[in-house]
C-alpha cells in the first residue's frame, strides 16, 4: 500500500470533512489506527482547518483564502463529487463548514460510540421487557395454577361429600330393608316449624341409630339432643352432630316407649327442655 498515494488522494481531507461515505470513512478510520503517518497526517490537516476557521472568524484577509483555496486545488478531488462543492463556499461558510467538518473528525468515532450505548441500552431494555413480560406471564400462570388447584379442591370435597351421602344413603337403605330394624318416624310436634327424623332400632343389638334428619339451623351454642322415653321419664340417648344425610349410632337401649328431639345447650342437657322439642315418635 502506498502511503504517498494515500495522503495525497484528498480522502483525508474528505474524511474530516465528513464528505467520505460511510465505508471510506471507516477504511481511513482503520488506517489511522494501523498507521501512525496517517494518524498524523489526519492530525495536521485537522490543525490547518481547525486554524483556517479561528481566523475566517476574526475576518481573515483575501490572502487567507487565496491559501486555502490553493490547497484545496492541489488536492485530488476530481473523483469526489462532494469536492466541487466545498471549492465553491465562501469564506464564512467554509468556515462554517470546516468547524463542522473539524467537530465531525472528532465526533464520528463518539458517533458510533453513542451508538453502541444506544444499542446497548436498547437491548437492555429489551432484556427488561422481556423479563417483565416472562414475570408478568409467570404471575398469571400461577394465577392460573392456584385457580385450578381451588377448582379441583372443590371438585374433591364435593366427590367426598357425595361418596358420604352414597354410602349413608345405602346404609339406610339396608337398614330399611332389613327386618331386624325397627323404624320409628319422629314428627314435629304442635308448634314447632315442619321437622323429621328417623330412628332405626337394632332389636338384636339394642343399639339405636338416628338418620335422615330434617331440622331448624341451629345457633352455634346450640345442639339437638336425643332422648328415649323409658316408663314415662326422658333419658339422654346422646347429641347429634351429623349432617342432615347422615347416620349416626346413638346409646343402646333394651326397650323404650319413643324417642324424641330437643334443642339444647351445646354439649347437651341431663334433663330435655320440653318448650324446645321439636318432633317425636313411636315404636308401631
Amino acid at each position: 500500500m502506498d502511503l504517498s498515494c494515500i495522503i495525497s488522494s484528498g480522502d483525508l481531507e474528505l474524511y474530516l470533512l465528513g464528505m467520505l461515505p460511510e465505508e471510506e470513512a471507516y477504511k481511513i478510520e482503520q488506517l489511522a489506527v494501523l498507521l501512525p503517518e496517517v494518524r498524523l497526517e489526519l492530525d495536521r490537516i485537522s490543525g490547518t482547518i481547525e486554524d483556517f476557521a479561528r481566523t475566517s472568524e476574526r475576518n481573515p484577509s483575501a490572502g487567507v483564502k487565496a491559501n486555502l483555496m490553493e490547497r484545496l486545488r492541489s488536492l485530488n478531488v476530481d473523483d469526489h463529487n462532494a469536492g466541487a462543492e466545498i471549492v465553491s463556499l465562501p469564506v464564512n461558510e467554509a468556515a462554517e463548514a470546516n468547524n463542522t467538518s473539524t467537530d465531525s473528525a472528532i465526533i464520528r468515532p463518539m458517533k458510533r460510540y453513542n451508538w453502541l450505548q444506544a444499542a446497548s441500552m436498547i437491548g437492555l431494555l429489551l432484556a427488561l421487557g422481556i423479563v417483565i413480560l416472562l414475570a408478568s406471564q409467570n404471575r398469571e400462570n400461577k394465577k392460573e395454577l392456584v385457580s385450578l388447584e381451588q377448582r379441583v379442591n372443590s371438585i374433591n370435597r364435593n366427590l367426598v361429600e357425595q361418596q358420604r351421602l352414597n354410602l349413608a344413603a345405602s346404609e339406610m337403605l339396608k337398614m330399611y330393608e332389613n327386618d331386624k330394624y325397627i323404624k320409628i318416624r319422629l314428627l314435629s310436634v304442635p308448634g314447632k316449624p315442619k321437622a323429621a327424623a328417623q330412628v332405626f332400632w337394632d332389636t338384636d343389638t339394642k343399639e339405636v341409630y338416628i338418620a335422615d334428619i330434617s331440622l331448624p339451623q341451629t345457633p352455634s351454642h346450640k345442639q339437638y339432643q336425643l332422648w328415649a322415653i323409658v316408663g314415662g321419664k326422658p333419658v339422654d340417648a346422646g347429641v347429634m352432630d351429623i349432617p342432615k344425610h347422615g347416620v349416626q349410632k346413638m346409646k343402646v337401649f333394651q326397650k323404650a316407649d319413643a324417642f324424641a328431639i330437643t334443642l339444647e345447650r351445646k354439649g347437651g342437657s341431663p334433663t330435655p327442655t320440653l318448650e324446645e322439642m321439636y318432633v317425636m315418635g313411636k315404636p308401631s
